[in-house]
């Protein structure tokens, strides 16, 4: 089983793809469809990675299906501003701007922030819908950030803000 990040560059016709496999670049585009969807999963299956964690920009409409797809096959999936995603791109001195790049780009973002960077918004296993407010300082418990609770698993919003600390939930368990 394999534990990755995958960057998406997402646009309304394609896909284009940035992941380190076995620490082996790939990159490939893949149509913006439900055929194309099927067959990053695919892909994806192929290389064998299990655990994953994709990251792609807010394009409204056009990431949405692509984010679901991914979810629904069980990966994590983040969707990040489009501007957290240039600034850091200047940051590590990346001027250039094509959608391969952009894809590296958000790959790389991602292995910097996180697991889930702050202000992601998160579904719980228990359906609720909680707020990034915090990233554990180890690696190790990357995925079990400090969150506060937005939405109940109805849907509704909640009066006063929960904070959780995941981490310490799951000591507990």
């Amino acid at each position: 089983m394999t534990d990755a990040v995958l960057g998406i560059d997402v646009s309304k016709k394609t896909l284009d793809t940035s992941i380190r496999v076995g620490g082996k670049l790939r990159c490939r585009r893949f149509v913006n469809s439900p055929d194309g969807w099927r067959q990053l999963i695919c892909w994806l299956t192929e290389h064998k990675i299990r655990r994953l964690h994709a990251c792609l920009e807010a394009t409204g409409r056009y990431s949405l299906g692509i984010a679901l797809a991914l979810h629904q096959a069980g990966y994590v999936v983040s969707i990040v501003n489009p501007a957290q995603i240039r600034h850091f791109a200047l940051a590590i001195g990346q001027r250039a701007k094509t959608d391969p790049i952009d894809a590296a780009v958000i790959r790389l973002l991602i292995g910097a922030l996180g697991v889930f960077p702050t202000g992601t918004l998160v579904q719980l296993s228990t359906g609720e819908v909680a707020l990034i407010v915090a990233t554990p300082p180890h690696p190790s418990q990357y995925h079990l950030p400090k969150v506060r609770l937005v939405f109940d698993r109805n849907g509704v919003p909640y009066d006063r803000p929960v904070d959780l600390d995941l981490s310490a939930d799951a000591e507990r368990e």
